[in-house]
């Protein structure tokens, strides 16, 4: 699973965001142009993302 986590007012990367998966306890954070990448089992789950100031 992969994609970009952006600012829904401005459209901006969000840096650092964090992206949890708590039922099968996998994260990762987002990198300088809001990218993240996790590697998962195919499956339905829960993402948790966030992030300090949102």
């Amino acid at each position: 699973m992969n994609g970009y986590i952006l600012d829904i007012n401005n459209n901006e990367s969000i840096i650092g965001a964090n992206i949890i998966i708590p039922s099968i306890n996998v994260g990762t954070i987002t990198n300088t142009y809001g990218f993240y990448s996790i590697t998962i089992p195919k499956g339905n789950y829960e993402i948790h993302i966030s992030s300090i100031g949102y």
